[in-house]
């Protein structure tokens, strides 16, 4: 979680047959994270450009292996601002694929998720006073990714596929 920006840069969380097949109701219960000073963390005010989807780093549907771990999906320090056509389109998409490989798999598979604040030259991580930020009642705290990745890990622990996938 980075402070400045008010996001995550990467999550890691293994995904099991079992956590797919298991089926609980999704209960949207966004919320600050009470770990974080109040100074750093960002509040769902801070989502109110209609564009912008609050966008699970760590999937709601990935975690139905307990109500307490879907709940904790919710956390606003799971959350990055995406583009609403992007998370209801291409990234649901994604993270449904991922979901699917997990009932196919014979091992569990491990799921990287990150975040890539780049958008002016050269390449590289932008600094954090330039990078797009949304405008909530606030003012602009919380920053907007130029771009989200995945990291997909099977095999282990013998053999391993990775597949890695970035999207603007």
């Amino acid at each position: 979680y980075d402070d400045d920006l008010r996001a995550p840069l990467w999550t890691a969380h293994r995904l099991t047959k079992s956590d797919v097949e298991k089926k609980l109701t999704r209960a949207d219960s966004f919320r600050t994270d009470p770990r974080l000073d109040a100074a750093q963390r960002s509040e769902c005010s801070d989502y109110k450009e209609p564009i912008f989807d609050q966008g699970h780093m760590v999937p709601n549907g990935d975690m139905t292996r307990s109500k307490t771990a879907m709940d904790d999906t919710f956390l606003m320090s799971n959350m990055t601002p995406q583009h609403c056509a992007f998370n209801r389109g291409v990234w649901q998409v994604l993270e449904s694929r991922i979901r699917t490989w997990a009932l196919e798999a014979d091992t569990d598979l491990w799921v990287i998720t990150g975040a890539i604040f780049d958008r002016e030259p050269p390449i590289g991580r932008d600094p954090d006073n330039q990078a797009w930020r949304m405008k909530g009642t606030k003012g602009r705290r919380v920053a907007i990714p130029s771009a989200l990745y995945k990291i997909v890990v099977h095999g282990f622990p013998d053999a391993y596929e990775v597949l890695t996938v970035i999207l603007p």
